[in-house]
C-alpha cells in the first residue's frame, strides 16, 4: 500500500495555510516497502486527507428505513482524485475505496464499527487450531461480463495476487500457503500461522474480486470489471467518472440509484462552490472548509476520523525509555488548544491509536485517558528525580505541517521542565533516521491504522513494525499481548483491549487528536453513512427521496 506525495495546495485547503503534508495509511510489507511506508508515514499518513470522504456526516441525510427512493435518479457526488488504476490489487492507499469498492465487491466486508461481515462469502470459519480458513461463497453473484463469482474465482484471484508483480496486498496474503477449492461454493486457504487478522484483509482491496478473464489483461487498468453493484460508463482521469448500476447484482434491490457521477474537483473550496451553486448533490469537507460552509449556512456533521496526529517515541532512546517521562509529557500537553489553534476546532482529543467508534477502542478505559495537568506532570518529573533534567529532540519532515504542531507542544513541554528540542530535513533523511535506523529520538506524524487492529498494533510496536523506530518491543509483555491478538476466537477482542490499555499506561506512543470531517449533503440525499476503517461509504441504500 504506497502513497502519493500530496500537494501543498490539497492540504491548505484541508487544514488551513499552515498544513502542507499528507496523511497516509501504510501497510507491513517486506524491506522495500517499508522503506516507502516509512517514508510516506513521514510527510503523513494519506487516508487522513481522504478519511472524510466517507466517515462523516451520517446524521445529515436522515433515516432510510423508510425512504421511498427514486430508483431512476442520478447521484452527483463531488470526490477528490481519481484512481490510478483500475486494478484494485495494484492500488496503494484507502482513500482509493470510495472510487473503485462501487466497482469491487470484497470476498468480505465490514460494518462501520470495524466488523467484519458477509460480502461474497456469505460464512468464513476458522478450523480449531487456526491454521485454516474456510469461505462459503454466496449462490447468485455474478462479474459483470457474466461469469459467476465462484470458489475457483476466489482461487484465481488469491493466487494471482500472492505471486504477481506489483500486487501491493501481497504481503498481508503471504500467510496464506495454500488456496483450495473444495466444492463450486468453497474455498479453504491454509495458513503458515495464526491470522486472526485475515478476515478484515479480506474485506478491503486485496479481497476485491475481479473478473478472472481480466485478471492477467493489460485493459484492467482503464476499463474495471468486477461484482460491485456499478459498471464503469466513463473514467476520465481527474475529471469524470459515471458508474450504472449493475442489473445482475447480488443485492441490486438496495441499490438506489440508477447512476452515480463521481466529478473530480481536487480543493474542497471547488467543491463546496459547485454544492451550493447545484452542480452536486453531495461532497465532504474538512476542517477549514467545514467551517465555511456552516457559516454559509450549509448543514455539518463533524464525525472524528480513524486518522490521528501524534508523536512517535523511540523508547529506546534516553530519557523518552523511561514510562515517566513519556506520561508527563502527556499531562503537559493541552490537547485542546492545540486542536482550536490547528483545526480549527475541528478535532478531537481522544488517545488511544484506535477512535472510540471502532470495536478495538477499550471502553473500558476512561477518556480522555490524559488530561492536562501540568502540576501532576511536574509531580511524576520530580518523583523519578528528574526535574529540569529531561531533554530530546524531535526531527520532523520540512513540511508546515508537524512544525506548527511541534512549536506548540515545545512550549507547552517547556512550562513543566522538559526540554524539547527539534530539527527539519527532508522525509527521505527522516524516514532513514528514524524509522529504518532508530538514531534520532522522535518524530511528528499521522497514523490512519489499518484494516485491523492486529496489523495496526503489529506496525506501531513490534520490532520489525514499519512505524516502530524503536526496533524492539517496549516490554517483553507486549510480545505476548500481541500474539495473544492473532488467535482467532471469541477472546480475541479482550486481546485486543488488553494491549490498548498497556499501551496507553506505558504512553507508548502520544496521539494528540484526531480530526475532524463532515459529509454536506442536500435534503434529498438519505443513506449516507461513515465507514471509519476502509474510509468508504457504500452507494447501497443510499440515493435520493421521491
Amino acid at each position: 500500500m504506497a502513497g502519493l506525495v500530496e500537494t501543498r495546495g490539497t492540504l491548505e485547503a484541508r487544514f488551513g495555510r499552515r498544513f502542507c503534508s499528507r496523511p497516509w495509511k501504510p501497510c507491513r510489507a517486506e524491506v522495500a516497502m517499508r522503506t516507502r511506508i516509512r517514508s510516506l508515514l513521514v510527510v503523513g499518513l494519506a487516508v487522513a486527507f481522504v478519511a472524510a470522504c466517507s466517515s462523516g456526516g451520517g446524521s445529515t441525510t436522515g433515516d432510510t428505513t423508510t425512504t421511498p427512493f427514486d430508483r431512476n435518479a442520478t447521484l452527483r457526488f463531488g470526490f477528490s482524485v481519481s484512481p490510478t488504476t483500475w486494478d484494485p490489487h495494484k492500488l496503494a492507499q484507502d482513500y482509493n475505496n470510495l472510487a473503485i469498492f462501487p466497482v469491487y465487491d470484497r470476498i468480505l466486508d465490514t460494518d462501520p464499527d470495524g466488523k467484519v461481515i458477509a460480502g461474497l462469502a456469505e460464512k468464513w470459519e476458522f478450523s480449531s487450531d487456526g491454521l485454516t480458513l474456510t469461505l462459503t461463497m454466496r449462490d447468485g453473484a455474478k462479474f459483470h461480463d457474466g461469469s459467476a463469482v465462484d470458489a475457483a474465482s476466489v482461487k484465481a484471484n488469491l493466487d494471482a495476487e500472492i505471486s504477481g508483480q506489483g500486487m501491493l496486498a501481497a504481503p498481508l496474503l503471504k500467510v496464506i500457503s495454500d488456496v483450495t477449492v473444495s466444492d463450486p461454493k468453497t474455498v479453504k486457504l491454509t495458513l503458515k500461522s495464526q491470522a486472526a487478522y485475515l478476515p478484515s484483509v479480506l474485506a478491503n482491496r486485496a479481497g476485491a474480486l475481479v473478473c478472472p478473464s481480466m485478471l492477467t489483461a493489460a485493459s484492467l487498468e482503464t476499463q474495471p470489471c468486477g461484482a460491485g453493484p456499478f459498471k464503469v460508463t466513463l473514467s476520465r482521469q481527474n475529471d469524470r467518472i459515471v458508474y450504472e448500476r449493475f442489473e445482475d447484482y447480488w443485492n441490486v434491490k438496495d441499490v438506489q440509484i440508477k447512476t452515480l457521477e463521481m466529478t473530480i474537483q481536487p480543493a474542497e473550496a471547488t467543491r463546496l462552490s459547485s454544492f451550493q451553486s447545484g452542480q452536486l448533490d453531495a461532497t465532504y469537507m474538512n476542517a477549514a472548509t467545514i467551517d465555511s460552509a456552516k457559516r454559509a449556512g450549509v448543514a455539518v456533521d463533524p464525525q472524528t476520523t480513524f486518522t490521528w496526529y501524534g508523536i512517535f517515541v523511540n523508547w529506546s532512546k534516553g530519557d523518552l525509555g523511561n514510562p515517566a517521562v513519556r506520561q508527563a509529557i502527556n499531562l503537559a500537553i493541552d490537547r485542546k488548544s492545540i486542536i482550536d489553534r490547528l483545526s480549527f476546532g475541528y478535532a478531537s482529543d481522544y488517545q488511544q491509536p484506535f477512535p472510540p467508534n471502532y470495536f478495538a477502542n477499550n471502553k473500558d478505559l476512561k477518556s480522555p485517558y490524559w488530561t492536562y495537568d501540568p502540576n501532576k506532570a511536574k509531580e511524576l518529573l520530580a518523583g523519578a528525580g528528574l526535574t529540569d533534567k529531561v531533554s530530546f529532540t524531535c526531527e520532523l519532515a520540512n513540511s508546515n505541517a508537524f512544525p506548527d504542531i511541534a512549536a506548540a507542544v515545545q512550549q507547552q513541554l517547556a512550562a513543566v521542565g522538559i526540554k524539547m528540542n527539534y530539527t527539519t530535513a527532508t522525509t527521505q533523511a527522516v524516514t532513514q533516521n528514524y524509522f529504518i535506523e532508530g538514531k534520532t529520538d522522535c518524530t511528528f506524524g499521522a497514523y490512519s491504522g489499518v484494516t485491523d487492529p492486529s496489523l495496526a498494533l503489529q506496525q506501531l510496536f513490534a520490532p520489525d513494525g514499519s512505524l516502530n523506530g524503536s526496533h524492539t518491543w517496549l516490554k517483553p509483555e507486549f510480545q505476548t499481548m500481541y500474539e495473544a491478538t492473532l488467535r482467532p476466537g471469541d477472546q480475541r477482542d479482550a486481546a485486543i483491549h488488553t494491549m490498548v490499555k498497556s499501551v496507553m499506561e506505558e504512553a507508548a506512543v502520544i496521539p494528540l487528536f484526531y480530526p475532524q470531517r463532515s459529509y454536506i449533503a442536500k435534503p434529498k440525499v438519505k443513506g449516507l453513512e461513515k465507514f471509519p476503517v476502509d474510509t468508504t461509504t457504500r452507494f447501497i441504500n443510499l440515493g435520493l427521496a421521491q
